[in-house]
């Protein structure tokens, strides 16, 4: 993770630079880019390490930050419109209790598929 945060500059500086050279604010949107190729990097190495609920509430955070990401780069009404009909329906289900809300729900993560115990299992 210290690794790409030394990468971050030389992404933000040069390769992000190509991607976004006909934009209005280059430099701008170049920074943009590469803090979105980070979220991608720390959404990966989180999904691959995540253990308990609190890694799974941080990868949901991040996911959430992903969107708001495309919500900025996106700009048509189409997003708009579906963003919000599924984030109302999102609400609606996690508040009429359609979605799980169990407290001992096991997150499904890749040390637990290969048969080592999670935090959560090891209170059980």
């Amino acid at each position: 993770m210290i690794a790409y945060l030394a990468f971050f500059p030389v992404d933000a500086l040069f390769l992000s630079r190509f991607s976004v050279g006909n934009s209005s604010n280059p430099p701008l949107f170049a920074a943009l880019l590469a803090a979105v190729h980070f979220l991608i990097f720390v959404s990966i190495v989180r999904l691959y390490s995540a253990v308990t609920d609190r890694d799974a509430l941080f990868l949901s955070m991040l996911s959430f930050s992903g969107i708001l990401a495309a919500a900025v780069l996106t700009v048509d009404t189409t997003f708009l419109i579906l963003f919000s009909s599924s984030s109302c329906s999102v609400f609606h289900f996690r508040w009429n209790g359609i979605a799980p809300r169990s407290p001992r729900r096991r997150f499904a993560c890749p040390s637990y598929a290969h048969g080592a115990r999670s935090k959560i299992e090891s209170r059980a």
